[in-house]
C-alpha cells in the first residue's frame, strides 16, 4: 500500500498508478485492478499470468492491440492464464469483442481460462457456448437479478 503526503486529483491518481504499474510490469504475474489497461500497459507485461479486471467494459478492441500500431501482429499477453473479469459490462450488450479477443489469445494453442462474474452480469447463452469452446475452463456466475436484454436467452 502506498500513502500519499498530499490528496491529488481522480486523474492525476489514475495517471500515477499506470505510471507505476508501467514501471513493476516486467515482474508481475498477477494484476488486480479498476483501472482501464491500455495496450501500453498490457504489452509491457509479458510474464502475467493472472488479470483480473474489477467493473471493466468491454468495447471493440479489447485487449487487442492497435491494428495500425507497433503491436498489431503481436499477442499483447503471451503468458496469461487467467481472465477474471468481476462486474463486466459489454458496450450495447455486444460481447462479440471478448469472443474476438479469447480467439486471438487462445491462438496457437495457448491455454487461457475465464472467469466472468458479479452484479448485473448476464452474457446469452450462445455467446456462453463461443466462449465454451475457446477457453480451457469457463467459470461463469450470471446475476440472478439481472434480465435478459434479448427476446433469445433463456
Amino acid at each position: 500500500m502506498t500513502l500519499l503526503s498530499q490528496p491529488i486529483g481522480h486523474n492525476a491518481g489514475t495517471k500515477l498508478c499506470t505510471d507505476v504499474l508501467a514501471l513493476l510490469s516486467q515482474g508481475l504475474v498477477r494484476l488486480e485492478t479498476n483501472l482501464s489497461v491500455t495496450e501500453e500497459i498490457v504489452v509491457a507485461m509479458p510474464n502475467l499470468e493472472v488479470l483480473y479486471l474489477i467493473s471493466p467494459v468491454v468495447p471493440d478492441g479489447f485487449l487487442l492491440p492497435d491494428p495500425h500500431g507497433p503491436n498489431a501482429h503481436k499477442k499483447l499477453l503471451p503468458s496469461l492464464r487467467w481472465l477474471c473479469l468481476e462486474d463486466v459490462k459489454a458496450v450495447d450488450d455486444n460481447w462479440d469483442p471478448l469472443v474476438t479477443y479469447l480467439i486471438c489469445q487462445t491462438f496457437g494453442g495457448q491455454a487461457v481460462s475465464l472467469n466472468v462474474f458479479g452484479e448485473g452480469v448476464h452474457i446469452c447463452s450462445d455467446v456462453i457456448g463461443r466462449i465454451e469452446g475457446l477457453v480451457e475452463e469457463l467459470v461463469y456466475v450470471p446475476d440472478p437479478d439481472q434480465e435478459c436484454p434479448f427476446d433469445k436467452c433463456p
